[in-house]
C-alpha cells in the first residue's frame, strides 16, 4: 500500500493541526486534552520530519529519513527560539513561527519531492529464534526499569546504587548476553530499534531514581527555563544555552510535556537515539559495512565513558559535537554533499554551548576548504592549504580567547591569564594520566576498576588500529581532516590548562573546563576508533564457534562495568562525596523562608541545599553582587561555608566576614546529618546560635542575629 503526501494535502493537514494545538495551548485541566495535545504534536513531527528527512536523505531507508528529518526539524525550532530570544522574547509568537518555518520548509521541498513510499512488512526476516531471544531481551529490560522506578527516592543519595537493588546488574548483564546474540542472529536492521533501548536504559538511571533531582548544574538551567516561559527571557541575555533553552520550550509548547520532565529525559533520549542511528547508516553507506558487525560495533560503544546520563547545556553540546564528527564522514567521502546540513549542526551547537560549537565550528571550516568541491568554487591546493593552516593556528587558541573575552562580560566565571605557564604546561600532560593502572584480584570491584582505569589505552589501541587501515588502504587524504581537528582541540586543551587560571572557581573545579576541551578532542578520533572495532569484530568473526561466544561473554560483562563505572559510586575502592538534593533540603528552603519573612538573609549552606533554594525560590535576592545562597562552582560565601562548616575559622569570624561582604545582619547555617563531624558541630552551634531548628533530625539550621 502507497502513502502519498502532496503541498496541498500538507497545507490542510498543517493548517489543522497548528490551529487545533493553539486551541489546546496552556488549556490541559483534564486528561484528555493532555493526551490530545501529545498526539497531534507527535503527529506534526512525524509528518514534517518524513518530508524533510525523505529531501535531505533521498536514497535512505524511511526509519533513517524520520530519525534524522526529525533531528533537523529540532535544529530548525532551536534556532528560531534563539533569534526570537535575542531580537525580541520567547513567547507564543516564536511558537508559531517556528510551526510555521518548519511547515514552509515542508511545503516547499513537498513541491519537487512528494512524500510516497510503500508500507514495508515489518516481519521481513524475521524467524522463531530472532522473535524469543527479542522477547527475552524485552522482558529484561523492562525489569531494569522496574528496578529503576522502584528504587526512586526523594533522600539524599552519593550514589544511584545506594538505593537500586543489585540485581540490576545481573539483569543488565544477561539483557547484553542476548542483545549481542540478537546481533549475531539477526537478518534484518531492527536490532538498531534494540539498541537504541539499551543506550536509553544505561543513561536513565540518574533521571529516574533521583526524585528531586541529580547533580548541581541542572536545577539552575530548569530555573532558567521556567523564567523564560514566564517572561519570555533573561536578563542580562546570556551569549550561551538558550539553543537548548529554546528547544525544550518548543517541545513544551507542542507537546505540553512539563519542562521538568523534558529537561530530564532530553539528552538521554536523544543520544540514546541518535548516536546509534547516526553511526549505523554513515558507516552502512560511507563503508558498505556488514550490518551486523556495525550493529556489534555501535553496541559496544557502550564500553566507553560516553556521559550522557543528564541533561545540560555542556552534555547536550556534546552530543551534538560527536554526532556532527561521525556525520562529517557523509561530506569527506563524498564530493557532491552540500556542508549546509553540517553548518546547521556546528551552529546548533554554538548556540547551546560555546565550548564545543567554537571548535566544531572551526573544525567545519577546515573540512570545507579540506578538499577541493565544485568546479565553480575550486582553488588552488596551495591556496586551500594556507586557509586549512590559518583556521587550525587561531582555532587552536579560541577556547582561551573565548574565556577571556567573557570574563570582560558581566559573566560570574572570571578569568586572568597565569604567568607560570611553563610549570603548567607539564602539569597538562600530567593531567592525561596515561599509567597502566592495576589491582590484585580480590574481589570483583578490583577487576571492575582494572578495566575501567584501563579504558584509555583500549581507545589508544584502537585508534591506532583504525589509523594503521587508514594509511595502508590510502584514504589518510580524506581522514586527515580528523587528526588536524584533534590537535586543534588538545592544543586547546593545553592552552586552557597551562595559560588560564579559573580563579572564580573553587580549587577542585578548575581543571573543569580544560577537561572538557580533552574530551571533545578525543571525540575527534572517534572515526578511527570505529574503524578500529569493525576491523577486530570482522577478525573475531571468523574464528570458532567457542571463541566467539567467549568474546560475546567478555562484552556483556565490560557492558556491565561500564554500566556501572558510568555513574557516581560508593564502595570499597571509589566513594564520592557529593549528595543529591533531597526532600529534606527543600524543606528546609522554606522553613528558612517562612522563619526569615521579608528580613534580608544570607543562608551559609552546601551545594545540595543552594540547589533546593534554585529550585523552590529561583534567583530570587542578591546582596552586594552576592546570590542568598552559596554558589558552589565560586564565589565567596561558599569558601566561607566550608570554612565554618569544617571548623576551619571561628564561627563568630565567618559570620563576621559574611556580613562585611553582603551587609545583611541575618545569617542562617545549614548542616545537614552526612556531614563530617556532624553531631559535634550540631552541639557547639547550638550554645553559639541565637536560635536553631532542625528538619526532621536530618539538617540542622542555626540563626545568627546579634
Amino acid at each position: 500500500m502507497a502513502l502519498v503526501i502532496k503541498p496541498i494535502q500538507l497545507t490542510v493537514i498543517s493548517l489543522i493541526l497548528v490551529l487545533l494545538q493553539l486551541s489546546l495551548f496552556n488549556n490541559l485541566n483534564n486528561l484528555s486534552l493532555a493526551v490530545s495535545t501529545v498526539i497531534i504534536g507527535l503527529i506534526y513531527l512525524l509528518i514534517n520530519s518524513l518530508i524533510i528527512g525523505n529531501w535531505l536523505f533521498i536514497k535512505n531507508s524511511w526509519p533513517c529519513k524520520f530519525i534524522l528529518g526529525l533531528l533537523f526539524v529540532l535544529m530548525i525550532a532551536g534556532l528560531t527560539g534563539t533569534i526570537f530570544f535575542y531580537l525580541s522574547y520567547i513567547g507564543i509568537f516564536s511558537f508559531v513561527a517556528s510551526l510555521l518555518i518548519i511547515y514552509a520548509m515542508s511545503f516547499f521541498i513537498l513541491k519537487k519531492h512528494h512524500l510516497a513510499f510503500k508500507l514495508e512488512k515489518f516481519w521481513n526476516d524475521w524467524d522463531l529464534k530472532q522473535i524469543l531471544l527479542t522477547l527475552v531481551y524485552l522482558i529484561l529490560t523492562a525489569a531494569c526499569f522496574y528496578l529503576f522506578f522502584k528504587a526512586r527516592t526523594n533522600e539524599s543519595l552519593r550514589s544511584p546504587w545506594e538505593a537500586v537493588s543489585s540485581n540490576i546488574f545481573f539483569l543488565y548483564f544477561f539483557a547484553s548476553l542476548i542483545l549481542l546474540a540478537i546481533i549475531k542472529f539477526s537478518k534484518n536492521n531492527f536490532p538498531l530499534f534494540l539498541i537504541s533501548l539499551h543506550y536509553f536504559l544505561t543513561f536513565s538511571a540518574a533521571w529516574l531514581v533521583y526524585g528531586v533531582g541529580f547533580d548541581y548544574d541542572p536545577f539552575i538551567h530548569r530555573t532558567n527555563l521556567e523564567l523564560i516561559l514566564q517572561n519570555g527571557t533573561l536578563l542580562p541575555k546570556p551569549f550561551y544555552y538558550i539553543g537548548q533553552y529554546s528547544l525544550i520550550i518548543f517541545l513544551h509548547n507542542l507537546l505540553q510535556v512539563s519542562l521538568e520532565n523534558l529537561d530530564k529525559i532530553l539528552v538521554p533520549l536523544m543520544s540514546a537515539v541518535y548516536l546509534p542511528a547516526i553511526i549505523f547508516y554513515t558507516f552502512k553507506n560511507n563503508f558498505k559495512a556488514r550490518d551486523n558487525l556495525n550493529l556489534l560495533v555501535i553496541l559496544t560503544l557502550l564500553i566507553f565513558p560516553l556521559n550522557f546520563i543528564v541533561t545540560t547545556p555542556q552534555s547536550l553540546a556534546n552530543l551534538f559535537f560527536l554526532i556532527t564528527v561521525i556525520f562529517s564522514l557523509y561530506y569527506i567521502n563524498n564530493p557532491r554533499v552540500s556542508i549546509i546540513p553540517l553548518a546547521l549542526l556546528g551552529l546548533t551547537t554554538l548556540i547551546i554551548h560555546p565550548l564545543a560549537g567554537l571548535p566544531l565550528i572551526f573544525f567545519l571550516a577546515m573540512a570545507y576548504f579540506y578538499k577541493s568541491r565544485k568546479p565553480k568554487i575550486r582553488l588552488s591546493s596551495g591556496f586551500r592549504k594556507s586557509i586549512v593552516a590559518e583556521l587550525l593556528i587561531i582555532g587552536s587558541f579560541i577556547l582561551p580567547a573565548a574565556f577571556l573575552v567573557n570574563s570582560l562580560t558581566l559573566s560570574q566565571l572570571k578569568v586572568s591569564l597565569q604567568s607560570d605557564w611553563l610549570a603548567n604546561l607539564s602539569s597538562s600532560f600530567y593531567d592525561l594520566n596515561p599509567d597502566i593502572y592495576y589491582r590484585a584480584y580480590i574481589s570483583l570491584p578490583d577487576l571492575i576498576y582494572t578495566f575501567g582505569k584501563n579504558i584509555y589505552l583500549i581507545l589508544v589501541a584502537l585508534f591506532i588500529v583504525g589509523l594503521v587501515f587508514v594509511f595502508k588502504h590510502k584514504k589518510l587524504k580524506n581522514f586527515g581532516i580528523y587528526l588536524l581537528g584533534f590537535i586543534m582541540v588538545f592544543l586547546n586543551f593545553i592552552f586552557l590548562r597551562s595559560t588560564i587560571s579559573f580563579f572564580s572557581l573553587v580549587s577542585y573545579e578548575q581543571i573543569t573546563y580544560p577537561l572538557r576541551a580533552l574530551e571533545l578532542s578525543l571525540y575527534l578520533l572517534a572515526p578511527f576508533i570505529i574503524i578500529g572495532l569493525y576491523l577486530l569484530f570482522k577478525k573475531i568473526s571468523q574464528q570458532s564457534k567457542s571463541l566467539t561466544l567467549l568474546i560475546i561473554i567478555l562484552l556483556a560483562l565490560a557492558l556491565s562495568f561500564s554500566f556501572y563505572l558510568r555513574y557516581p559510586r560508593v564502595d570499597k575502592i571509589e566513594e564520592d562525596h557529593g549528595y543529591s538534593t533531597s526532600i529534606h533540603d527543600l524543606k528546609t528552603v522554606n522553613l528558612i523562608e517562612e522563619l526569615s519573612g521579608n528580613r534580608p538573609h544570607i543562608v551559609l549552606a552546601n551545594q545540595s541545599v543552594s540547589a533546593a533554594a534554585i529550585k523552590e525560590l529561583k534567583f530570587k535576592d542578591y546582596y552586594n553582587g552576592y546570590f542568598f545562597y552559596p554558589v558552589p562552582t565560586g564565589g565567596r560565601l561558599y569558601s566561607l561555608y566550608e570554612d565554618l562548616a569544617y571548623g576551619k575559622q571561628k564561627t563568630e569570624e565567618v559570620i563576621a566576614t559574611v556580613r562585611l561582604l553582603t551587609g545583611v545582619n541575618d545569617i542562617y547555617f545549614v548542616i545537614n546529618d552526612y556531614w563530617s563531624g556532624f553531631a559535634d558541630k550540631v552541639s557547639l552551634e547550638k550554645e553559639l546560635a541565637d536560635k536553631w531548628y532542625s528538619v526532621s533530625d536530618r539538617n540542622f539550621i542555626f540563626l545568627y542575629q546579634n
